[in-house]
């Protein structure tokens, strides 16, 4: 359990707790299990009375699971995908500076995370990488937020990390020109100097560089800590807590500097993700990008891989395993077109990926998206057929034939009607404005057609050769303006055509407006019964992936995906497709 949910506790004791390596709760306990521990936190707001009560409101906290917000288990499981992905590393988080990453050795994310994983394997951390254990508790709490879903990032935390971003040079009341100057010796932010200061070898090595001595440095960086900062923006905020998977690529194809700078050349977009995308949109600019930065088909590859990654909660990792799944998944539009249900069963579609859980989302949401990508492999359209010439011969037919052609033309002809309501009744339920003002189309039907048709006839036949007869048949003229032309006639008969259309009230599972609930969170059991009570038939795929030790039941399963959003009317002839899977209980840091 996160600190910042114990209740009762004010910003500013928990901004010092965070300073002093604590994180959760166990954290807390740990820290206050004896007296002589306690004093080492003792200071002017920690007093030993309020780590007393602290104490006792995290004992409270974490014996009974009942009071711990549910929020707290709320991880964002696809970030965290990308965050534990080996590929991901220190130096790949935004804003990251290059001084820590190179202090870190470039360390993996999932590697510092669990080497972080209490207050002595902090602590552990920093003295290894001669860094301060307050650089070390800033960085963990900024992979948290990365972590979090976007309605839980809490502002404490957000403060509590800024000053890892923020450069001396954006400070007012410090030098510029020794800012400039420690700068140039890889000293960029607040954070990064105060780090230098803690360790003496790293504080004599600086001065040497720089010939600044230590109270001149320490007076840089008490100016720049007294400095009051301005708020940052919701637009700063959103970009200094988003990684752009640009980089990840880049590894995944070992691509060196000299190849990156080859496909950015001539291009002074911003290098990100976005931008990648909208310069590799068509055939011909991504063949002039490869032949530039001599990449064959990595670069081919390298463009599916960005495409895909447009299709939301899309992950680097599940991207490049699809792009390489052997199913020509070269695009979102490939991708929209893969099906996954045949004959109401759930069909294998992980293709090497994490489980078919995970695909299936992505593919509902490609058939919603138009990406533009141009794909290599995408046969062109076919082109149609010029209409023949229509040859027309004589009027006379045989009269089984005009009957089967009048009965076709009748049964055509009702079926357009049906069509037509049919399509009308679609556009209705999908305007929720004309479904909720009660408008329906006209059903009509054709119950009596009368057809009276002038015509000459004869009666024929044929003796075959072998003596034999063949049947007789009757076969017609009709009598119309070409028969007269012809035939010199000059009868006047006319054909008449006669047809009533009687309006019939609709079948009721047509018109019967069925709103999908939301079902996001609920278990197997609620949703079923839900759709139950408004009459709905889905299809419901339950993919557990248990992980070890798991024990399935329904409470332990919930609803991530709805093909239908909550709200909408389900479409005459549209299949509802729901996901569950187990109950996610994420132990928070």
């Amino acid at each position: 359990m996160k600190i910042t949910k114990l209740p009762g506790v004010d910003d500013e004791i928990l901004l010092e707790l965070l300073s002093n390596s604590i994180h959760t709760g166990q954290d807390l306990l740990e820290y206050t299990s004896s007296e002589e521990l306690m004093k080492t936190l003792e200071n002017e707001l920690l007093t030993l009375e309020e780590l007393r009560r602290l104490r006792e409101i995290a004992w409270e906290m974490e014996c009974d699971d009942e009071k711990i917000p549910k929020s707290i288990d709320s991880i964002n499981p696809d970030l965290r995908n990308m965050l534990y992905s080996i590929q991901l590393n220190t130096g790949d988080l935004p804003g990251f500076s290059k001084y820590l990453s190179k202090e870190l050795l470039e360390m993996p994310i999932r590697y510092f995370r669990d080497a972080c994983s209490n207050v002595l394997s902090r602590r552990g951390m920093a003295e290894i990488y001669e860094l301060s254990e307050k650089t070390i508790n800033k960085l963990l709490v900024y992979i948290d937020l990365l972590e979090t879903y976007e309605e839980d990032r809490e502002k404490l935390y957000i403060d509590f990390t800024r000053s890892l971003f923020i450069e001396l040079e954006s400070i007012a009341d410090v030098d510029t020109n020794r800012a400039l100057k420690l700068r140039e010796k890889s000293v960029h932010t607040i954070d990064e100097l105060e780090d230098i200061l803690s360790s003496e070898t790293k504080q004599i090595e600086l001065t040497k560089q720089t010939g600044y001595s230590k109270v001149i440095l320490t007076n840089i960086l008490k100016k720049a800590s007294d400095a009051e900062l301005l708020p940052e923006t919701p637009e700063e905020i959103k970009t200094r807590l988003s990684i752009d998977p640009l980089r990840i690529i880049y590894r995944y194809l070992s691509l060196d500097n000299d190849k990156i700078e080859e496909i950015w050349k001539n291009n002074a977009s911003p290098r990100t993700l976005k931008a990648f995308q909208e310069m590799t949109q068509t055939v011909k600019a991504r063949e002039e990008i490869a032949k530039r930065a001599a990449m064959g088909g990595n670069l081919e590859v390298m463009a599916t891989v960005a495409d895909l990654l447009s299709i939301p909660a899309m992950t680097p990792w599940d991207a490049w395993s699809l792009c390489y799944s052997g199913k020509d998944i070269d695009s979102v539009k490939s991708l929209a077109k893969i099906e996954f249900i045949c004959d109401g069963i759930i069909q294998d579609v992980s293709f090497g990926t994490a489980s078919t859980s995970r695909i299936i989302p992505y593919i509902i949401a490609a058939r919603k998206m138009d990406t533009g990508f141009e794909s290599r492999f995408t046969p062109p359209d076919p082109v149609k057929p010029t209409p023949k010439e229509t040859i027309q011969e004589g009027g006379r037919i045989s009269l089984s034939e005009m009957l089967t052609q009048l009965g076709k033309g009748i049964g055509q002809a009702q079926r357009e009607l049906d069509l037509n309501a049919l399509e009308m009744q679609k556009e209705i339920l999908a305007n929720r404005d004309l479904s909720e003002y009660g408008l329906q189309p006209t059903w009509f039907t054709m119950p009596e057609i009368d057809f009276s048709l002038k015509m000459e006839y004869d009666v024929t036949g044929a003796r075959m050769e072998e003596g034999t007869l063949e049947p007789r048949h009757v076969d017609i003229t009709p009598m119309n303006a070409k028969y007269k032309i012809v035939s010199g006639t000059s009868i006047k008969e006319e054909s008449s055509l006669t047809i009533k259309f009687v309006p019939v009230p609709p079948i009721e599972a047509f018109v019967q407006r069925r709103e999908v609930p939301d079902m996001i969170g609920m278990t197997v059991e609620e949703t079923e019964m839900v759709l139950a009570e408004r009459g709905i038939k889905a299809i419901l795929y339950t993919a557990l992936n248990l992980p070890f030790g798991f024990t399935a039941s329904d409470d332990k399963t919930e609803v991530t995906h709805q093909s239908i959003e909550p709200g909408e009317y389900l479409g005459i002839g549209e299949r509802l497709f729901v996901l569950a899977t187990y109950r996610k209980r994420v132990q928070s840091a």
